[in-house]
């Protein structure tokens, strides 16, 4: 017989669980972050939407939106904090409430991705404390 201590898994599910809600409040919480600094974006390009009849429906575009719908990207030097390169042809490095928007959307990716962990974590410890195969 072995001396080895069984493992509480129910402790670790449940751990777990809290984890998984600590990371969806911190995604909730960044949220409005990103709509606050874009609000402080001047907001300098127009792009139409849509039409009645003849009349086009324009809305006005931050640099941040027109940099994803042109499929930009950032140059390495800014995850550094370090000045882009003169060939850097995006106007989002002239917008410092678009740079803060990237940055908190950057952060929102990777508490996405800890989330997935997090709820893996979950169903993991979960089924170990049912006493079913992972």
């Amino acid at each position: 017989m072995s001396n080895r201590i069984k493992p509480d898994y129910r402790a670790k599910a449940a751990q777990s669980c809290v984890n998984f809600a600590a990371v969806l409040d911190e995604i909730q919480a960044i949220k409005p972050l990103i709509a606050e600094a874009l609000e402080k974006c001047e907001k300098p390009f127009s792009q139409t939407v849509g039409s009645i009849g003849p009349h086009p429906i324009t809305a006005e575009q931050t640099h941040l939106s027109r940099y994803f719908e042109n499929g930009g990207r950032l140059d390495a030097a800014f995850y550094a904090g370090d000045e882009p390169d003169d060939n850097f042809d995006s106007d989002i490095s002239d917008c410092p409430a678009c740079l803060e928007a990237y940055a908190l959307c950057i952060r929102r990716k990777r508490l996405r991705q800890k989330r997935g962990i997090a709820l893996r974590s979950v169903r993991y410890y979960g089924r170990k404390a049912q006493g079913v195969p992972a």
